[in-house]
């Protein structure tokens, strides 16, 4: 038995120095917590805590408050019910693998950890997900491997070790690295925990010591920089390197990972989903990339720091959750034309999310569109169902950089080439799935 939040409230993780926030699975406010009791909250959030802290001069103040309470399993019963139903959409994706015996583990791994924290960026992947993911690692790293998790809000560690894999994590964050220490502890894991800011250089004794990297970053150029590049950094030459991409980012993965010694050996599509605050369900989705890493330098030498550049946020050059979005200088593929997409998208039985459009006097948006002449039609529903397809403006218009990286850009549904301007505008819409 534990000291831990109330069933059905979770902790929101802010900066040091404000307040931490709570909330219930019902999306009402159950207060908030002054900073100095942060570093037991941050404990009794995620389970671990002690029955005895409960006697402490904090654990009498969350007491007081009303949102935590001694002699409780360390698990939610409400956050495994929740997680569990949002899970079930993916179950499909394990069905027969081997590492699906671990689901259960996982699960109650998960659901033990009501804290999120917004402030790292951290969106952790559904159990499930994390069952796939670890099969495809199993694939391609044998046995008894060194592997490094760049970052490990997924809780891959624990199942790693007992897969006979020799882990370390390296996150940023504190209240992680302790909630995984217990976990390892509990069950016997013998996991290296390592706080490592990425900005920062890497010590001697990591670069290019492991057989393999896996890193799951925020999809846009700065935290791909980062992640990407310290997880190419701490692996050897002939080792693999896996990265999780937002679909609708392949571009700029494409962008940062030119500059990095390596090919690409596997794609996964759309092979994580998410989960968000409250073990709510969320229309985020990733495809996971295997890359074998190949002798040459690094672009930034692991000795060398990043950036100071702020890998939490990056204005994305589109919405997060579906669009239909024109970018093509040639054709100035502007709102109207998005719109015109729009209708066609609607015509073809589907429904439509949001429709975005690009401002070619913005910076960023007249960049791009001198970068990629090309329209993409995206939707996700709440089902996590997403459908892609891809316009140029003319067949000889293709640069072989751009075929390269949309043999990525297909669905769950697939599509088998792109589908061109004149087309389109000669009303021959043929790249549509059927709804």
């Amino acid at each position: 038995m534990v000291f831990r939040l109330k069933n059905k409230v979770y902790a929101n993780l802010s900066h040091a120095g404000k307040p931490l926030l709570l909330r219930t699975f019902d999306d009402d406010s159950a207060g908030s917590v002054d900073d100095v009791h942060r570093d037991l909250l941050t404990q009794v959030a995620q389970g671990i805590a002690p029955d005895e802290a409960a006697d402490t001069e904090g654990g009498r103040a969350l007491v007081e408050l009303g949102i935590a309470k001694p002699g409780l399993d360390p698990v939610d019963p409400h956050a495994r019910k929740q997680l569990v139903a949002v899970g079930a959409s993916e179950d499909w994706k394990i069905r027969g693998l081997p590492e699906a015996e671990l689901l259960e583990d996982l699960v109650e791994m998960h659901a033990r950890r009501k804290m999120f924290a917004p402030i790292y960026g951290q969106t952790s992947c559904l159990p499930q997900s994390a069952i796939a993911r670890l099969h495809t690692i199993r694939t391609h790293v044998p046995q008894g491997a060194r592997i490094a998790l760049i970052g490990d809000d997924d809780l891959l560690a624990i199942p790693l070790f007992r897969y006979g894999y020799r882990v370390t994590v390296f996150d940023i964050d504190d209240d992680l690295l302790r909630f995984e220490g217990v976990l390892a502890q509990e069950q016997g894991a013998d996991i290296e925990l390592v706080h490592q800011n990425l900005l920062a250089p890497l010590p001697d004794n990591i670069a290019g010591q492991f057989d393999a990297a896996f890193t799951d970053p925020i999809s846009h150029q700065n935290c791909l920089t980062v992640f990407l590049g310290r997880a190419f950094a701490v692996t050897k030459p002939g080792g693999h390197v896996f990265c999780a991409c937002y679909p609708q980012s392949r571009w700029i993965f494409h962008e940062v990972y030119s500059t990095l010694p390596g090919r690409i050996l596997d794609i996964h599509e759309i092979m994580t989903s998410y989960y968000g605050h409250a073990f709510s369900e969320v229309d985020y989705q990733s495809d996971l990339i295997v890359i074998g890493r190949e002798e040459g330098a690094l672009p930034i030498a692991p000795d060398a720091p990043m950036p100071d550049i702020d890998v939490t946020y990056e204005e994305l050059p589109w919405p997060m959750v579906g669009f239909i979005q024109g970018r093509s200088g040639r054709l100035s593929l502007n709102r109207l034309t998005a719109d015109d997409l729009a209708g066609a998208w609607v015509s073809a039985g589907h429904q439509v999310a949001q429709v975005g459009g690009v401002d070619a006097g913005d910076a960023m948006s007249a960049r791009l569109l001198d970068e990629r002449d090309r329209a993409v039609v995206f939707r996700t529903d709440r089902k996590r169902k997403t459908t892609h397809a891809v316009m140029y403006p003319s067949p000889e218009e293709i640069r072989p950089e751009a075929m390269a990286l949309d043999m990525l850009l297909k669905s769950r549904w697939g599509y088998t080439r792109p589908v061109f301007a004149h087309e389109f505008f000669g009303e021959r819409w043929t790249g549509l799935p059927e709804p």
